[in-house]
Parts: structure tokens; C-alpha cells; sequence
């Protein structure tokens, strides 16, 4: 039996080129995409689209027009991915490259607790574990460490010595693209079946089913009056 998760995509379009970002981690890394994720719990599909947009490009908009709707399925995945995916014509601010997150993980607690953005730039990836007695971390390490032990204290935060500390560089990357060069070759295998329809301004439901990442084994498409 099938659940269904709620995620968003945003395409920011101009009248001759489109803005993408490429993936740099996480699911679909390395590929072209637009901006967008998971919808958060308390937030409307509307206000996670705006907010995905301004963590992973720098943009805000005051206008979102919803353009399609798309059911992802994954051979060997319970969960399927509901897409709601948005086009915005005008934004403000300057594209730019989504900053990198500190994650914090509470031992004693299993998981992941809390998630806080910190700018510093494209740093490596750094898994650090504080102990009460120290640890050589090496000083790229020992700088991260700090920096992140000086914003708790700023921010007033608990200190704990079971916390492991995680960096994780920047997500994606912005670059604008004519519309006669977008690079389907480096993107989505069903972004060539659906994208058109958004350029030119059409509505759309689809589903795709894939086997990993690169086959498609059914989909279908069709043009509506309303999504």
C-alpha cells in the first residue's frame, strides 16, 4: 500500500531564458532542476513553494502560478512523491548559491534535532564528534566547531557533549539558461516530457513511474483546465 508525501518545484522564467539550480547533494545530485522540497507540517503547498525558492536561490516573489501536478513512483519506494510544481515570472533579489547548514544530532535522542543555517560559505563536509575531554579535530574542523559553539552562545543555546555536529555544503546552485539551451541531458528524465508544457504556460497532471533514477517505466500526461 501506497502513502503519498506533498513536495514542491518552482521555475523561475523570463521572457527568453529560465533559471535551474544543480543539485549538489541529496536526491537527484548532480542534475538540473527548478527549486523546491518537502512540505513542511503546518505550512500550505503555496508557502512551502516560496520558501524552498528562497533558501536554495536567494529569491522571493509575489506572484506563483500554478501550472501542474505530478505523481512520482519509485520501484521499491512505499511513498510516492505528490509535485506541485509553480512558475514565477517576476522575483526579487539576485539568484544566488543556498548557504551551507550546520546539523545538529542529539545522541541520546536518535535523530536529528535541530537544523540551523549558518553562512559559511563552501566549506568540506564535517562530521565532529565533541567530547568532555577534546579531540584533535585538525584546524578546518577545530574552526567550524567554534564558529558553531560561538552562535550557540549568541542564540543562547543548550551546550551538550553528546552532540555530533554535521556541515553540510551548499545544496544548489542557480544559473540561468536560454530557453533554446536547457539541459535535458543533465536533468530529470520526465523534466523533457513536462517542462514545454510550462513554458508555454499550459496546465498539466501527470504520473511517472521509474526504476531508480534514469528509467522510465510508465507515465502518462495530460493537459487540464484547472490544477
Amino acid at each position: 500500500m501506497h502513502t503519498s508525501r506533498l513536495f514542491t518545484l518552482v521555475l523561475v522564467v523570463q521572457p527568453s531564458r529560465v533559471l535551474l539550480g544543480m543539485k549538489k547533494r541529496g536526491f537527484g545530485a548532480g542534475l538540473w532542476n527548478g527549486f523546491g522540497g518537502k512540505v513542511q507540517p503546518g505550512e500550505s503547498i503555496e508557502e512551502a513553494a516560496r520558501r524552498e525558492l528562497l533558501e536554495e536561490s536567494g529569491l522571493t516573489v509575489d506572484t506563483l502560478q500554478k501550472m501542474g501536478q505530478i505523481t512520482f513512483e519509485f520501484v521499491g519506494n512505499s511513498e510516492l512523491m505528490d509535485v506541485h510544481i509553480f512558475r514565477a515570472d517576476h522575483f526579487h533579489g539576485e539568484p544566488t548559491e543556498s548557504e551551507g547548514r550546520w546539523l545538529v544530532w542529539g545522541k541520546e535522542r536518535g535523530a536529528f534535532s535541530s537544523e540551523t543555517a549558518l553562512p559559511l560559505g563552501n566549506a568540506e563536509l564535517f562530521t565532529l564528534k565533541c567530547l568532555p575531554e577534546g579531540r584533535q579535530l585538525g584546524c578546518r574542523g577545530k574552526l567550524l566547531v567554534d564558529q558553531y559553539s560561538q552562535y550557540r552562545q549568541q542564540k543562547s543555546m543548550s551546550t551538550s557533549h553528546t552532540e555530533f555536529f554535521c556541515f553540510l555544503p551548499p545544496e544548489m546552485r542557480p544559473q540561468w539558461f536560454q530557453l533554446d539551451e536547457v539541459p535535458f541531458h543533465c536533468m530529470w528524465p520526465d523534466d523533457s516530457y513536462w517542462f514545454p508544457l510550462v513554458l508555454q504556460r499550459k496546465l498539466f497532471r501527470g504520473y511517472f513511474k521509474f526504476q531508480g533514477q534514469d528509467t522510465i517505466l510508465e507515465h502518462s500526461l495530460k493537459e487540464v483546465e484547472e490544477v
